[in-house]
């Protein structure tokens, strides 16, 4: 997505060192940093600073590592590599910080941020003039009856974003994280909003 919107250049490879070489020779200018995606496993490559981001409701998962778990490593074996902490999907103001301070109790004297997530909407269609509305206010969405589709890490919590503003959903195709959408799916997205579009009487 970043790429498709040119926020910045993008370079992808399994070989991360190679990959972060490429980007350095052949990028003009030549950037001055590199940030690396999942990459704090990757110890073989040197690195400035590590952040490590957590989910503010769920940052342990259930305390066991892949693929029983969620966790890559246990918070014990990463702590003197950890430089800060960013805690994702936060609630506006403190909320429960249970889960937080849980975790914070693993990285004494780290730095720790919190980031709030809020949807946008990039496109409105409007069937009626059935051209881009470039209106993007979220409040006009309550009342408004939607079939939903998602392939995230936590389908869940786009639904509960979507409920919250206030959206009639009739129902929610739920995909896996980081899913290739092929034709047969938006088929199938298409034909399951039209199944159940609701009959006005």
């Amino acid at each position: 997505m970043m790429a498709a919107r040119r926020l910045c250049p993008v370079v992808v490879g399994k070989d991360r060192f190679r990959a972060g070489m490429r980007a350095l020779d052949s990028l003009t200018p030549r950037p001055d940093s590199v940030v690396l995606d999942d990459g704090f496993q990757h110890i073989r490559l040197k690195r400035d600073l590590d952040i490590l981001l957590f989910d503010f409701k769920h940052p342990l998962g259930n305390g066991r590592l892949l693929p029983a778990g969620r966790l890559r490593e246990r918070p014990q074996s990463s702590v003197k590599r950890a430089d800060a902490l960013v805690f994702t999907r936060c609630p506006e103001g403190d909320g429960d910080r249970t889960q937080m301070d849980a975790v914070l109790r693993f990285y004494p004297g780290r730095p720790f941020f919190k980031a709030l997530h809020q949807p946008h909407i990039l496109r409105w269609m409007k069937k009626e003039k059935k051209s881009p509305d470039p209106g993007s206010d979220l409040a006009a969405l309550k009342g408004k009856t939607a079939v939903l589709f998602s392939g995230l890490a936590d389908n869940r919590a786009f639904y509960a974003s979507m409920a919250e503003y206030g959206i009639n959903i009739l129902y929610h195709l739920e995909f896996k994280d980081h899913h290739r959408y092929k034709t047969a799916d938006f088929l199938r997205i298409n034909r399951t909003a039209a199944e159940k579009k609701p009959i006005s009487s």
